[in-house]
């Protein structure tokens, strides 16, 4: 998947960070990212980030489903995830010091579906606590064009 997302043309990748600053302002988080679901392997691979060093973007450039990340849990139970405090969510402890080296303090985690199928996940991280991150609306953020970029960076790679 690496591969397939360093060949995307820069429009599709300008358009995926530009959809996910947008859905960081909408929610009035600090930062986000976008994961694909590559099938084949079962993982989901960074797609873009924003506001991220690189050692945060290392520890998530690949998500299992049903993993204890945020956006692990969303891709494999197939529910938003929201983790107002995640000093307080017992099963986020491997994830614990590289997340607060980051000064983030909660996460929304949105899977995100084309067709009915899994394509990716989009994330937003807040600095602050959050305990009204339920809130967050995922009919607000610009989801379904995400997802559609996301499907079609899969298409392509299931295509090569």
């Amino acid at each position: 998947m690496e591969r397939v997302l360093a060949a995307l043309p820069h429009e599709v990748i300008g358009d995926l960070g530009t959809m996910l600053a947008d859905s960081i302002k909408r929610c009035n988080a600090d930062k986000g990212m976008v994961h694909v679901f590559d099938k084949q392997k079962d993982v989901l691979a960074m797609a873009t980030s924003k506001g991220f060093t690189t050692d945060y973007v290392a520890h998530f450039r690949t998500v299992k489903p049903f993993d204890s990340s945020a956006c692990g849990r969303a891709a494999g139970t197939g529910d938003v995830v929201f983790l107002p405090d995640i000093t307080q969510d017992r099963a986020y402890i491997p994830h614990l010091k590289v997340t607060l080296d980051e000064n983030i303090r909660a996460i929304a985690a949105i899977p995100l579906y084309h067709d009915g199928r899994l394509v990716g996940v989009l994330s937003v991280h807040f600095a602050e606590s959050q305990p009204r991150a339920s809130r967050i609306d995922p009919l607000n953020l610009p989801t379904a064009q995400v997802a559609g970029l996301l499907f079609e960076i899969i298409k392509l790679k299931e295509n090569r």
